[in-house]
């Protein structure tokens, strides 16, 4: 069907118009009257009188000013002037005059009526044939004409234009009216926009319509025409085509192979099938000689690479090549001083046949100082020393071995000792006589020492005359003074300590100097007596002040100083300090002044005032404390004789607390403790939001509300027994940003459009944490959590990652059809009992960094996605499932030890390896079954086996060796492994019951005491 278009510009000052639908708000002045039907909104005030019926239509806002005719019925009258603003849409029948003042809202049909006072102009007349009167000035809804007497002239004798016919006949064009920039001359053109849409047949293979009307191919009455789709991709080595069911052009590469084992067979995209000679095939060995064979394919023959001579070692190594190595050994003839045989085929001397020739051996070592020989009995070349001794022991002799026999007369031989004399006799040889170092000095004692000589040293000993008084007698010998014999010296003794307050002498019996002190003391008080050492005895006068601001300083020569204490020098004048007096080091006295305050006395003893002293009254005053603490949640009072009390009766509900209904909530909307439970279990509260709540001594149990959208517990900071958010199926926010300590569980359980939550300020749990069948939830953290009694993660089926950042220790945990879940953040778990992860198909890789030890089992079971489980740490388990995880390609197990239950590994298609190198012994089953890509088993410290032990259908397993192996308590089960070549089982010497070895049918090789002709497997 054709569209058509029309953009005009709004329509501004219309003198002649039609009633159109509207929206309106603001002020304006002007006169009509309307006939319509319509809804609308709207109240108003004004003055005028008039009556009128009518229904309207529309709604609507806006601001304008104008005047305006419309055709009705209906009576009334009334004038009046005025301004008015107003929101309504509508047309109606009725009749009035007047402008007005209003504003209002209303919705209504049929007939209204109003009544008021004012002045107004008489009605207007007809357009009377002025045509500017009645023409809008718009093109596209044509050209307005006044015609007062046709039955299609309004109230005001205008009659509509005819809009211009903006159709071009032409099917996939949409045609537009455009009224153009200048609005009111009646000017404006027509665009005709092609579509191709109207063209499509809906058929992908026969190419592209397009709308061109005019084009050649085009359709004159549609316009459209058919562009066919290029299937060729310009290559011969194609065959091209298409595909309507897909919508997809297609190549099909031809064939080319000749069949020709010795071509290689390709396609030129420009000549077409092309088959070249695929050359000689390189093998890289260069001991082979490489070829083709048409039907076979390449071949490589060995090379012949004997060279026919007895002493060479023959070898080709397929990179470096032929090898001829001489052996020596071939050629030796056992003897050693005809000389060493050597292998060197096509030397001088050598033998053709068996490339052996020898070489005589060198006897002479070009010395003349040895006589050379060879020993055939040790195998050695011999070289005796001739004898040169001339029997002279000052000489040194030796033998040149270019010159032959030598004797130098050796030099003086020096024993490094300065205190000898160096010499040599021709019969004894080097001499060493002492050297005579006494200077014949009586005080000295003479010394030589070997490496600085002769030494005199001073002993004032030998020089004493036994008296002290005298002075001192010294070894100086040389010394101006000093005997020339003896070499001593007398010197005065000083008996001046250079001090004027001492007489200086000298007690010849206590061998001392005595300095005695000379008398200072003149008998008068009020003087200080001293004697300085240089400048003698002196008597300063003493100076009477204490230092003390408060007493009166003075001194007698007899009596001495006095200090006599004056409260006049304290006195402050001031009614608050107290009474001050005099009283210099007495407790709490200033140090400077001396003066101590006595504090006036304030406490009236109430501790609901504040006691303080006004100075300028000379008052005591008592004023009352402020009570509050500026908690809101206690009632603030004071007891004189304990101060504030804080009570929290008022803000605390006395037991259980149940919202059965929203109007329930005003009951705790000023509590901030609960000391029961609190239960909400409403069908109409849209959002629980509770700001002063902060503490629930029971549960808080939020259950089957089905209109609530938000908790809100923005306070909350303790739970005293389990928090449960459960089956609420509106529920989109749960905030309790402060929540610390629960003493119970944490439940989040059937909240069909929670999509997260965060309770990371929980760091006290009591019970378990389950979160379970939330279909929306993505995320959720509990950063702070230490340890749980059970971890419940369940058919959340949007849950794609989870936060337990700090959970060390946990009971029993279940993480279970999580559809999406990629992410477990469990980085500091230590331990746990039995931990199950289970149909989560999404999840990727599985990391438990820090566990170390699992008290039940540790089951693994149906992750499609996971490619990785890493458990680094982990040394003991309980029991060990690892079960249909179809993507698994790894496991990180380095340093489990010990399993108490089964080891169960079964079914997990892609995994290609199982490495388990520090486990010793599992107590239960060890199972590896039906590992469909399992190459290899590694278990090099595994010893016993409390149970049975299965290696079954494990179809591309190549080898079992179980090196340490020495019991196992059942049954030892190897079956269906069908790539299965080799068993080695050294140390196995104990099996409780059966040794079932069969079906393995590549088995070749099979080892250990225990395996004898069992099944298929034969050592």
């Amino acid at each position: 069907m054709k569209r058509l278009l029309v953009v005009a510009l709004p329509l501004l000052a219309l003198a002649c118009g039609r009633a159109t639908d509207s929206a309106a708000e603001g002020e304006g002045e002007g006169e009509g009257t309307g006939e319509g039907e319509g809804e609308g909104e709207g109240t108003g005030e004004g003055e005028g009188e008039g009556t009128g019926e009518g229904t309207g239509e529309g709604e609507g806002e806006g601001e304008g000013e104008g005047e305006g005719t419309g055709e009705g019925e209906g009576e009334g009258e009334g004038t009046g002037e005025g301004e008015g603003e107003g929101e309504g849409t509508g047309e109606g029948e009725g009749t009035g005059e007047g402008e007005g003042e209003g504003e209002g809202e209303g919705e209504g049909g049929g007939g209204s009526q109003g009544e008021g006072e004012g002045e107004g102009d008489p009605e207007p007349a007809a357009c009377e044939g002025v045509l500017d009167f009645c023409a809008n000035g718009l093109f596209c809804d044509g050209f307005e004409t006044c015609d007062p007497l046709s039955i299609a002239a309004d109230v005001d004798g205008c009659v509509s234009g005819q809009p211009p016919d903006a159709l071009d006949a032409v099917g996939c064009t949409v045609d537009i009216c455009d009224e153009g920039a200048d609005v009111g001359d009646n000017v404006g053109s027509f665009t005709h926009q092609p579509d191709s849409g109207f063209c499509s047949d809906g058929v992908f293979c026969n190419g592209d319509e397009q709308c061109a009307p005019g084009a050649p191919g085009a359709d004159a009455v549609t316009g459209c025409r058919a562009v066919p789709r290029n299937l060729d991709d310009g290559s011969v080595c194609t065959t091209d085509g298409c595909n309507e069911g897909d919508h997809q052009i297609t190549h099909v590469a031809v064939d080319v192979d000749d069949a020709d084992a010795c071509t290689n067979d390709f396609c030129d995209e420009a000549t077409g099938e092309f088959h070249e000679d695929a050359g000689i095939e390189d093998d890289g060995n260069v001991c082979t000689l490489d070829g083709c064979d048409s039907v076979t394919g390449p071949t490589h023959d060995p090379i012949d690479f004997d060279d026919d001579i007895g002493c060479t070692v023959d070898t080709c190594d397929p990179i470096t090549g032929l090898r001829h190595d001489h052996n020596n050994v071939v050629c030796d003839d056992g003897q050693f001083c005809n000389g060493d045989e050597q292998c060197a085929p096509g030397s001088s001397g050598a033998n053709a046949t068996t490339g052996c020739k020898s070489v005589g051996r060198a006897l002479d070592d070009g010395s003349v100082c040895t006589t050379d020989g060879c020993d055939e009995e040790n195998d050695q070349i011999t070289h005796v020393a001739v004898d040169v001794d001339d029997a002279d022991a000052c000489t040194n002799d030796f033998c040149d071995d270019a010159t032959g026999e030598f004797h130098e007369v050796s030099s003086i031989q020096d024993d490094d000792n300065v205190c000898t004399l160096d010499g040599c006799d021709s019969v004894t040889g080097p001499t060493h006589d002492p050297i005579d170092f006494d200077d014949d000095i009586g005080c000295t004692v003479d010394h030589c020492n070997p490496i600085t000589g002769p030494s005199h040293d001073s002993n004032n000993g030998f020089c004493d005359d036994g008296q002290f008084c005298n002075g001192d007698e010294q070894c100086a010998p040389g010394a101006s003074g000093a005997n020339a014999l003896t070499g001593c010296k007398a010197v005065a003794r000083d008996l001046s300590d250079g001090s004027l307050c001492t007489s200086d002498g000298c007690d010849e019996e206590t061998n001392q100097i005595t300095h005695t002190a000379v008398g200072t003391n003149d008998n008068n008080a009020c003087t200080v007596d001293s004697c300085d050492p240089i400048a003698g005895v002196s008597h300063v006068g003493v100076d009477p002040n204490d230092g003390i601001g408060c007493t009166n300083d003075s001194c007698d020569p007899s009596a001495g100083v006095s200090h006599t204490p004056n409260n006049g020098f304290c006195d402050d004048a001031l009614f608050c300090t107290g009474v001050e007096q005099c009283s210099p080091g007495a407790p709490q006295a200033d140090g400077a002044s001396g003066c101590l305050a006595v504090p006036l006395q304030t406490n009236d003893n109430n501790a609901c005032t504040t006691d303080s002293c006004n100075e300028g009254a000379d008052q005591v005053t008592h004023d009352p404390i402020n009570a509050s603490d500026g908690d809101s949640c206690t009632a603030d009072s004071c007891d004189p004789s304990s101060g504030p009390i804080h009570d929290p009766g008022p803000f605390t509900h006395v037991g259980d607390f149940t919202i059965d209904e929203a109007s329930d909530v005003t009951g705790l909307s000023t509590k901030c403790l609960v000391t029961g439970s609190l239960v909400v279990t409403a069908n109409d509260l849209a959002n629980l939001s509770l700001p002063d709540l902060r503490a629930i001594s029971g549960e808080l149990n939020v259950d089957g509300n089905t209109t609530l959208e938000s908790v809100e517990l923005t306070a909350l900071q303790g739970v005293g027994g389990r928090v449960r958010v459960s089956n609420n199926a509106a529920l989109e926010q749960l905030s309790l940003p402060l929540l610390t300590g629960v003493g119970g569980s944490v439940e989040v359980v059937g909240n069909p459009v929670l999509t997260s939550f965060s309770f990371d300020a929980l760091s006290g749990l009591g019970g378990a944490i389950d979160i379970s069948n939330n279909a929306a939830l993505t995320t959720f953290t509990m950063a702070g959590v230490p340890n749980a009694d059970r971890v419940d993660i369940r058919t959340n089926a949007a849950l794609t990652n989870f936060s337990l950042p700090a959970l060390a220790d946990c009971g029993n945990s279940i993480i279970d059809s999580n559809a999406v879940l990629t992410i477990i953040d469990l980085p500091e778990l230590q331990g746990i009992d039995n931990f199950q992860i289970l149909n989560n198909a999404g999840l990727a890789t599985l990391s438990l960094p820090a566990l170390e030890t699992a008290g039940g089992i540790l089951e693994v079971f149906n992750c499609d996605a996971l490619t990785t489980a890493s458990l680094p740490l982990l040394a003991a388990v309980n029991g060990l499932d690892l079960q249909g995880n179809l993507g698994l390609t790894t496991i990180s197990l380095p340093v489990l030890a010990t399993a108490a239950g089964n080891v169960q590994i079964v079914a997990n298609d892609t995994l290609p390896s199982v490495s388990l190198p520090a486990l010793t012994n599992v107590n239960g089953n060890l199972q590896i079954d039906s590992n469909a890509a399992l190459t290899s088993l590694s278990l090099p410290v595994f010893n016993s086996g409390g149970f049975n032990v299965s290696v079954v259908n494990d179809d591309l397993l190549t080898s079992i060796s179980l090196p340490v192996l020495t019991v196992i308590s059942q049954s030892l089960f190897i079956q269906d492994d069908s790539s299965l070549s080799n068993i080695s089982l050294p140390q196995l010497s104990s099996v409780g019951g059966a040794v079932l070895i069969s079906q393995d049918d590549a088995l070749t090789s099979c080892t250990g005491a225990l395996i004898v002709n069992v099944g298929d497997c034969v050592q």
